[in-house]
């Protein structure tokens, strides 16, 4: 497991953690921010780095810790022929496909569509 693979970030840190522990003042030390680590290297720096910076009995440590949780999404989708399937044929041949006014072409577009969504909404209702 690896935190990051910039190499000045992780002189950064040695620096840091070198300042710190040889006694530098902590005034003129900026505080530390570990962002994006995972639970390894964070146990890692509370077992081998936190009791080293605890030694130093003129500081007060203050450290906090915080778990993101992510979201993410998984789509499927699964296209099979339908009951309609020679539907999109006749629309190849062009027997329904510029017949008519454009208001009736909307209404039958809109009707398949409906279809389509209403498919959508009972497999998410688990129907």
């Amino acid at each position: 497991s690896k935190w990051t693979d910039d190499i000045e970030t992780r002189s950064a840190l040695v620096k840091w953690i070198e300042d710190i522990l040889d006694g530098s003042n902590v005034d003129a030390m900026p505080s530390l921010k570990l962002s994006g680590l995972d639970h390894q290297i964070r146990d890692g720096f509370f077992m081998h780095i936190l009791p080293l910076l605890l030694r130093r009995r003129d500081v007060h440590v203050h450290l906090t810790s915080r778990a993101h949780r992510q979201t993410t999404y998984d789509i499927a989708v699964r296209v099979t022929p339908t009951s309609f399937g020679a539907h999109n044929d006749e629309n190849e041949k062009g027997s329904d496909v510029g017949s008519g006014d454009p208001e009736s072409q909307y209404r039958k577009m809109s009707q398949e569509s409906k279809h389509h969504l209403m498919a959508f909404q009972a497999t998410r209702s688990g129907a």
